[in-house]
Formats: structure tokens, sequence, C-alpha cells
């Protein structure tokens, strides 16, 4: 099982290109001083609503852009907004940078709006959910909790013929201290199905537990001692609402295939044969010379179609000193993609057993930069648009 997606086969879709080509050189673009002021909102926040019961909100703002009507100080981002101990969901919002600050609207899936205003402590603003008079909210920035990031990764539990996967992109913990895992669940035969979610977690992390609440689903997990495991209650809400037991695997568990290697900072990335979307192969070393970065993404998850526009800007800001390649990392044929105009199914007889082979992927986005004598400067999982292109600012040479 070690280094798969829902514990079945690897597809790999290489990307040589993202967009079209290199227009400026990074000396010749300077960030647009407004567009760094939105930016400084990305990531994810904690807020609670006064006067009602159920207060705790999550709020995740993704890559800030500027607005296709072309005002000045006016910008759009997607962000992920709902409960912070069950669904979240991805909504557009716009971002107006003026005198006073930042200020950002949304409208939930529900139809409830929310209205803040960023300051350099966090945010304060109004929900109003429909048919109600509008809420005082405050939000605040949340930390990561690196103490817990063996939960980060994809797991997986098998249940009545159906792959569960609930997979984790990050651990934060609020202001108050209240520790929240931040990812998606669904099942991994119906990828079009698979939802964004908060899940809250209790205890240190050698006895963690951890549960979540979906429309549809309940679950009551703990930490499996001794082993990389979560075992509790699954209840499926229309299915006479009674509570099985079920194990979750996290899919990086068991002992290390022979040549499978965890690639870290430090170490020559391994010379794999990709292969592109016009369908020509291409090795790892065909780049010798250049700044590197290597993606494996899910071509219907959130947090990876986000990455996609920082990948984009990273061209046009670096040019010919970086090269991207995003590898589709799908384990189903039935994908549902929001990128289905940029994959295809690979051609026929394309031998792509050296990757599976070679590298062990834990977490889905994961990025990894290679100088130009092919060694790892860099290994991150999902970053903000900004964040990533501040990190690339300092690696590319």
């Amino acid at each position: 099982m070690r280094g798969r997606w829902f514990a079945a086969p690897l597809l790999l879709l290489a990307a040589l290109s993202l967009g079209g080509p290199p227009v400026l050189a990074q000396d010749d673009a300077p960030p647009n001083p407004q567009e760094a002021i939105a930016a400084t909102i990305e990531g994810p926040w904690f807020g609670r609503i006064q006067g009602l019961e159920r207060a705790d909100r999550y709020l995740e703002v993704l890559a800030v852009e500027p607005s296709p009507t072309g005002l000045s100080g006016v910008f759009r981002a997607g962000a992920l907004f709902g409960w912070a101990d069950g669904p979240i969901s991805p909504t557009p919002a716009e971002i107006v940078v003026d005198a006073k600050g930042v200020a950002f609207t949304l409208t939930a899936t529900t139809g409830a709006k929310l209205s803040l205003r960023f300051d350099g402590a966090g945010a304060q603003g109004t929900y109003q959910p429909v048919k109600q008079p509008p809420r005082r909210v405050e939000f605040a920035r949340v930390n990561d909790r690196s103490d817990y990031d063996w939960l980060g990764g994809v797991w997986i539990a098998h249940r009545k013929g159906q792959t569960r996967v609930f997979d984790v992109k990050r651990v934060v913990a609020s202001p108050d201290g209240k520790i929240l895992a931040i990812g998606q669940y669904g099942i991994a035969e119906e990828t079009g199905r698979i939802r964004q979610m908060v899940a809250t977690v209790d205890g240190d992390p050698e006895i963690a537990r951890i549960r979540w609440r979906t429309a549809n689903t309940v679950a009551e997990l703990k930490r499996a001692k001794g082993a990389p495991a979560f075992l509790g209650s699954f209840e499926v809400r229309d299915q006479a609402a009674r509570a099985d037991t079920i194990m979750f695997v996290q899919t990086g568990a068991g002992p290390a295939s022979p040549g499978r290697q965890t690639v870290d900072v430090g170490k020559p990335f391994p010379d794999i044969v990709l292969v592109t979307l016009d369908g020509d192969k291409v090795r790892i070393r065909d780049y010798r010379g250049k700044t590197l970065l290597v993606t494996f993404f899910q071509s219907w998850d959130v947090w990876s179609t986000d990455e996609m526009k920082a990948f984009r800007a990273a061209e046009k800001r670096f040019g010919d000193k970086l090269a991207v390649l995003a590898i589709n990392y799908r384990a189903l044929r039935n994908d549902v993609s929001p990128l289905a105009n940029t994959v295809r199914p690979l051609p026929p007889k394309v031998d792509i057993s050296d990757v599976g082979k070679a590298i062990e992927v834990k977490r889905i986005p994961s990025i990894w930069i290679i100088d130009g004598k092919g060694i790892v400067i860099e290994r991150v999982s999902y970053l903000p648009k900004h964040s990533l292109l501040a990190l690339l600012d300092q690696l590319v040479k």
C-alpha cells in the first residue's frame, strides 16, 4: 500500500507547460502593490459568530487574483467557508483594497453572506443568515500544529464494497487551542462527490481522537496504539442511523517497497520518466541547469487546482529560469476533473512503472523544488499562490 492513492494503481500524466510561453522574467515583473496587500489574507482563519449556538466557523482564502473587471484595487479569490467541525464549501469571493485596508465578501452555498474587514490582527464584520438579521463575527489566524504532522495525508477504509477516503491537508490550532484537521472526505469510486470538511482533533498527538459530521455521515475515531490507523464508529445517516465499526489506515503505512524512497531536501530527485500532454517522454535530467518544480496533484482536488494558478504565475514571473512538471496522480479512470481540458488518458505502451517504484507520495498536492544539479532544495505541500511565489523568489537562480 505504501505510496499509493486509495490503495489503487498509480496513473500519472505530466504537464510540461501549464500556460502560454513565458512573457516576463522575474526582474521585469514587479508585483502589484495592491495585490500584495490583498494576498496577505490568503490562508486559513477561525471565526466565531455572536448569538449562535453552533458559532465556530472556518474560512480559508485561496489564490488571490486580479478581478476580471479590471478595476483598480479589486480582486477575486476562491474560498472555503463553513463549519469548524463539519463541511466547508468552495465559493467565490471579492476582495477590495482601499485606504482602510482589505474588505472581503462572499455568499455561502446556503445563501448566507459574509462581510469582513481585515487588519493585521484579524478580521471583523457581519454574517447574515438567509432571512435573518446580521450577526457580528470575528476571525483570527490559525497556526500550524507540526506535532500532528503524522495525521496529514490520505487515510482509507473499506466499507460495504466502497473505499472511503479521509484526506488531511493540514492540522491547525485556533487561537483558543482547538485542534482542527482540514481536508476532504468521500467515496474514492465517486470522486465527483468528495467534499471538503473540517474535523475536530482531541487529545495530545499520542492519543488523538478525531471526529467529524457532514450532512450524511458522522465519524468518531481514535488513533490505534502503535499503528498508523484510526479505529472507531461510522454512521451513514440515511441508512437507519446505525453506527458501524470502521478503521481508516494511512496509505503510506506498511513496509517500504524495494527501491521506493522518500525524496527529501538534500537528496537527488530520481531520474524518472514522465509523459507530457503531447505524449512525449521527458526525464528529470532533461532540466539540468535550471530550477525545476515537480508537483503531484489530483485533478478534482480543490487545493490542487488552486495551485495551478500559482504555477502559471510562476512560469510568467521566472521565464526560462523555471520549469514546471505537474503530474496528475490519479487512481480511478472515472476521474471527474475541473481540468478536463488539460488532461487526457496516457498514450498506450508508456512505461510508468519506474515512477511508482521510485517516489513515495503521501500528501496531495506535494511539491519538490529541484536545483540545476538535480538536488531537492525544498519540499512542501499545498501553499497559497503568493506564499509559493515568495518561496520561489528565494530559490530560483
